[in-house]
């Protein structure tokens, strides 16, 4: 099974972040937007894990959840991957001022790297919610124009955090499609 953990944003967070391709559509680059199901803060990507350490996973990420206090994020800002006169992922951004995002991440990453079997990355990243992957840039494409439409992204709500998620990711031509295999609650 391809897994990752991951933090659902919730159904009223998802249907804002759905409304906005229609101000970011006037852009000349061809963009394929997450469908608002998808939309996740990913923590870690596994890969391919072996269906016999489910029930070991599932033990440890209990324990750990049970461990964590919820907490709030807020959501503003959009970006890009690798860059602006490159784009190829467009994402909105997450603050984690507290530190409780990447005291998770950190958290996690030890429960994980117990099992020597994941190749996850140990620096704790822009955290994100994709929204796009980036398909082709038109002749007209002007970096400096989308920054100024990107940084009217503003405040988009608070993601709470009193969750997260084992997820199965399944690839097919159509897009990937997501499944919960576990959800883990957050000690309250």
């Amino acid at each position: 099974m391809r897994l990752f953990l991951a933090v659902d944003p919730g159904a009223g967070l998802k249907s804002r972040l759905a409304a906005l391709p229609s101000r970011l559509e006037s852009q000349d680059w061809d963009l394929r937007w997450t469908p608002p199901e998808n939309l996740h803060l990913t923590l870690h990507f596994l890969g391919e894990t072996p269906e016999n350490l489910l029930v070991d996973l599932h033990h440890d990420l209990a324990a750990l959840a049970s461990a964590q206090r919820p907490f709030d994020l807020k959501v503003s800002g959009l970006g890009v991957f690798p860059s602006w006169e490159d784009p190829r992922v467009l994402w909105v951004g997450v603050e984690d001022r507290a530190g409780k995002l990447e005291g998770l991440f950190r958290a996690s990453l030890k429960v994980l790297n117990a099992y020597r079997l994941f190749k996850l990355r140990e620096d704790f990243q822009q955290p994100h919610l994709t929204l796009a992957r980036v398909g082709r840039l038109g002749a007209a494409w002007d970096p400096r124009r989308a920054l100024a439409i990107a940084g009217q992204g503003g405040d988009l709500g608070i993601l709470r955090v009193d969750e997260f998620y084992l997820m199965k990711s399944e690839l097919s031509p159509a897009g990937a499609r997501y499944e919960v295999v576990e959800k883990f609650s957050l000690a309250h």
